[in-house]
């Protein structure tokens, strides 16, 4: 992360475009591609400083009325990220929805918004149903397991579990995991579907879908901390 003047600079090789958010601390973040001429960002910055401002003043009042204001959606899980826009446009219905393919916009008056946390859960969910099913999808053709469903909730106490009919739940929380411990607790429940149980015929099977599973299991339960606060 390099700091120039009024902003800061992240190179990302995974980056295609151009991004700017603002971080808890109300610091000005580009996310630039390895090649990119950062010597464009000057006046970049300049363009969007009225944008900068009005999210930082919005920062400030949700802050003040004692909530974290989430601006940076990290969804390790899928690969991808999303931007966290606030429209203060005085609507009284607040509303969310997709902007381009890295933001999410919340919109409305910021006095009736209440905690934006619910609406953005909302939104997760839905993204999550569609992500994690692809990857539930992904990996029964890998390893040959293949559930009779799959549903996505936000439960409190575990990561997934595996019903006696073959249907697999997941929660929306490993959207924010790396992705081979989203992978890891997929093909647990996978495994599931063959031995209800912890037994050494199951970890044997899961082993053989996923040779780092003991190990990744124990970095699974010291994980906690990379899911936001307003989510839990």
């Amino acid at each position: 992360m390099d700091e120039v003047a009024n902003f800061k600079v992240r190179v990302h090789g995974g980056a295609r475009r151009i991004t700017l958010r603002i971080d808890r601390e109300g610091a000005a973040i580009f996310t630039v591609p390895p090649q990119y001429d950062r010597s464009q960002l000057e006046a970049l910055f300049v363009e969007q400083r009225t944008w900068v401002e009005q999210q930082r003043r919005l920062q400030a009042q949700v802050s003040a009325r004692g909530r974290e204001l989430p601006l940076l959606l990290d969804l390790r899980a899928v690969s991808t990220h999303f931007n966290v826009i606030y429209r203060d446009d005085g609507s009284t219905q607040p509303r969310i929805r997709q902007g381009d393919a890295h933001t999410v916009v919340l919109c409305g008056d910021l006095e009736r918004l209440g905690d934006p946390s619910r609406l953005l859960c909302e939104w997760l969910k839905r993204y999550a149903r569609s992500e994690l099913t692809r990857l539930v999808e992904r990996r029964s053709s890998e390893v040959n397991l293949y559930p009779r469903g799959v549903s996505v909730r936000s439960q409190r106490t575990r990561w997934g579990s595996c019903s006696s009919s073959g249907r697999l739940s997941l929660n929306m929380r490993l959207l924010f995991l790396p992705v081979h411990l989203a992978e890891l607790v997929i093909d647990h429940e996978l495994c599931h579907l063959v031995h209800m149980n912890h037994s050494a015929a199951f970890w044997d099977l899961l082993e053989l879908v996923h040779p780092q599973a003991r190990l990744e299991t124990k970095e699974l339960k010291r994980v906690s901390d990379l899911v936001p606060a307003w989510i839990r």
